[in-house]
């Protein structure tokens, strides 16, 4: 979503679509003629993104501010759909409605049994793709979905109950398309914490030992993020997650380093994870050049902050 205060940046995203789309269809009218099916296909393309973005038509009428994006995702409620081919179908058919306009990667992530096995205990798998000349992304995402599940389900087994996926296919605009590149993201590799749950329930019980961590879907560039009046630039920012998360930069591109930040600020009911939130966001900073402590640090803080709380 566009802040409503910039109406240049909406109005150049907006219409930059559909005559991006325009040009395309005609210049594939040209090289092949009018009953081609790449023609119809371009052609089809056009209408749509000329009713959704010139029109505004559709479900976001009204909405100049807001834009869609390759994120697509499905939520299993019912065992029936378990080892189900029919839910595979539908995903790939979701990827092959956000290539519409292109997509030269793509990915999904889906959470199975850790390495416990309870229902509780849960870790992400993702499978990536890159896109190649001759091949169908779709079909690409669908067949490294099932093979991800057949590894996930022979070492840990496949998620009791609901299940969820989650993907993105990716355009690269600003940056040329690679595998790492591609989302999902995360910045911050697996980490066993002990984590307090029954939030929602009004009471508290303490996890210990469970599986954190953090993938995002989410497109887009960072130039949002302000510290003492000042907005950084990525590269600033990349230097900082790296001294605040303690691990090195998975990817060079904006939406890695968003989910870098989604490390810093999802934390609820970790101590470690809130004391070094408390450090990062608590007191006013006018720069992002000041001394971090280590990760064991925060965790001698945190267990003091526990002691207090268990009492």
């Amino acid at each position: 979503r566009i802040p409503s205060s910039c109406t240049q940046d909406a109005a150049i995203i907006r219409h930059s679509g559909w005559i991006f789309s325009a040009v395309v269809a005609a210049a594939v009218l040209a090289l092949h003629g009018v009953w081609s099916p790449w023609t119809l296909a371009a052609c089809l393309t056009s209408v749509e993104a000329a009713a959704s973005d010139l029109a505004q038509l559709g479900p976001w009428s009204g909405k100049a501010d807001c834009f869609f994006c390759g994120n697509f995702g499905m939520v299993l409620l019912n065992l029936a759909w378990n080892g189900c081919g029919q839910a595979q179908e539908i995903l790939e058919k979701m990827v092959e409605v956000t290539m519409m306009r292109g997509a030269q990667s793509g990915g999904v992530v889906t959470y199975v049994k850790g390495g416990k096995g309870d229902s509780e205990d849960l870790r992400g798998v993702r499978g990536r793709v890159v896109n190649g000349k001759r091949t169908d992304l779709s079909k690409l995402v669908r067949k490294k979905v099932k093979s991800m599940e057949w590894w996930a389900n022979m070492k840990s087994g496949l998620k009791e109950g609901v299940r969820m996926y989650c993907g993105h296919t990716r355009f690269a605009t600003t940056s040329k398309a690679s595998f790492e590149g591609t989302h999902p993201h995360q910045w911050s590799p697996p980490q066993t914490l002990d984590v307090y749950t029954g939030f929602n329930e009004g009471s508290l019980k303490k996890s210990r030992g469970r599986n954190v961590e953090i993938f995002i879907t989410h497109n887009g560039d960072l130039d949002f993020f302000d510290v003492g009046g000042r907005t950084y630039d990525l590269g600033s920012i990349q230097s900082w997650l790296e001294r605040a998360t303690g691990h090195p930069m998975p990817c060079t591109v904006d939406s890695c380093a968003i989910a870098g930040l989604m490390d810093l600020l999802r934390t609820q009911g970790c101590w470690p994870l809130s004391v070094r939130y408390g450090f990062l966001f608590g007191p006013y900073r006018s720069t992002l050049d000041y001394q971090m402590p280590k990760w064991a640090e925060f965790h001698e803080a945190a267990g003091c902050f526990e002691s207090c709380f268990a009492s």
